[in-house]
């Protein structure tokens, strides 16, 4: 996030496509004309969590996406969550590449996304026509998902009970093992 000295925990950096940022109590979002030299894009983050920095809590509830369409355009969204969205309706990327999830963030978008779909759980292997390097992660699903609900970051509205840690040295284990056998 940005260099300001000021420590604003609802301004987020990401969101829907096109947002650099966003403050999760009102809504609003900051689309900066991109690519742009880093101290232009640093400043204007600066000055977004500035104007953000008095914003009260409790005026903004994001809704949750009623369809897969709306999902792909909202700020629940990355790289390997947006792979498994493609593999499954057949729309290509937002981003324009496929990926791995490569941390408990990452996979937390994946995550919500196949809480979202339940019914996309089964369908998960198409991600590895997409991108081979999927395979075990699919493979590792279940596991993963268990890593992830035990340490809490399952549950948004808790401050997870565990750092991630077990569960991101095994997300490297898979990674290592996707490239391993890419590389074949």
């Amino acid at each position: 996030m940005p260099s300001s000295d000021r420590k604003v925990d609802w301004v987020l950096p990401g969101g829907k496509p096109g947002e650099m940022g966003y403050c999760t109590r009102c809504g609003q979002g900051l689309s900066v004309n991109l690519p742009q030299p880093v101290p232009i894009a640093l400043a204007c983050m600066n000055a977004f969590v500035e104007m953000h920095s008095k914003c009260p809590p409790g005026n903004y509830v994001e809704n949750p996406p009623m369809s897969p369409s709306e999902w792909a355009h909202g700020r629940d969204t990355g790289t390997s969550s947006l792979t498994i969205y493609s593999a499954i309706t057949g729309k290509s990327s937002l981003h324009g590449r496929y990926d791995i999830p490569h941390d408990p963030d990452d996979f937390g978008r994946c995550y919500r996304l196949l809480q979202l779909f339940p019914a996309w759980r089964a369908q998960l292997y198409k991600a590895i026509e997409l991108c081979p390097e999927w395979r075990p992660f699919v493979d590792a699903w279940d596991e993963l998902t268990a890593l992830f609900e035990s340490a809490g970051w399952h549950d948004q509205s808790k401050k997870p009970k565990g750092d991630g840690g077990k569960m991101y040295k095994r997300m490297k284990e898979l990674e290592k093992i996707a490239e391993e056998s890419h590389a074949e």
